[in-house]
């Protein structure tokens, strides 16, 4: 299948419609003439994104075995036989070298660069300070990443970003000192407390929620600003 964009008088994507292959070499026309649609109409490779075209790979394996009880002539009795049962996995999408047909699958709100034959995605509204990144065309802070900016979290878990990107500095700052920080992110890389479950004769429920401002859990009971609809949860209806 082929995927085709509509773009309107300012490049901007519309609607984005799938044709046969039989259709593709031809797919403006054909979307114009024979369907009757309106506008310049051009085409957008589903399986491009940052200026790279992936390709997921398709396999077979045996995962398990069904045994027959079958009677056998060369034994003149019973016997089991056991055949294969196989499934089929598809590896995750990875690139495959071939260019990157118009940088980005386009979607609708992206934008149509004839200079640089690009789909770009719309530009983050709370980051105007960042740039066009020629080789992916996506919307990327002016200032790289930090090299030594990668951590391994509470839980083992390696490559965490310690950094976040600070607009009004318009800078990479350690993740502490980003107030505007989604505050679930400290709340998954801070251990909930061990004794943290249970109120009153309940069992298995929190007892702690995660505080945004001081960025640490805190005993419910300490914590005014959490909404009332928590507790009314916690008891029956009358």
């Amino acid at each position: 299948m082929a995927h085709f964009a509509q773009i309107d008088n300012d490049n901007i994507v519309r609607q984005v419609l799938v044709v046969s292959n039989n259709d593709a070499v031809s797919g403006h026309d054909f979307l114009t003439g024979i369907l009757g649609l309106t506008g310049t109409w051009l085409q957008t490779s589903y399986n491009t994104r940052g200026g790279k075209h992936y390709t997921s790979n398709t396999y077979t394996k045996q995962v398990t075995s069904i045994a027959s009880t079958v009677y056998s002539s060369e034994i003149g009795g019973l016997t089991t036989i056991y055949e294969p049962v196989y499934n089929t996995f598809t590896t995750p999408p990875s690139a495959d070298g071939l260019s990157g047909f118009r940088y980005n699958y386009a979607g609708v709100g992206y934008s149509y660069d004839s200079t640089r034959d690009a789909f770009i995605p719309p530009k983050p509204a709370q980051y105007p300070s960042w740039i066009i990144n020629e080789s992916t065309c996506w919307w990327t802070p002016p200032v790289a990443y930090p090299d030594n900016g990668y951590i391994t979290n509470v839980f083992g878990i390696t490559g965490v970003r310690a950094y976040s990107w600070d607009e009004p500095s318009t800078s990479w700052l350690p993740n502490s000192a980003v107030p505007t920080l989604s505050a679930n992110y400290y709340s998954q890389v801070t251990p909930y407390p061990d004794n943290g479950w249970g109120i009153g004769s309940l069992t298995g429920v929190k007892s702690y929620a995660w505080d945004s401002l001081d960025l640490q859990w805190e005993p419910i009971s300490g914590m005014p600003a959490l909404s009332a609809y928590y507790f009314r949860t916690l008891s029956a209806n009358p």
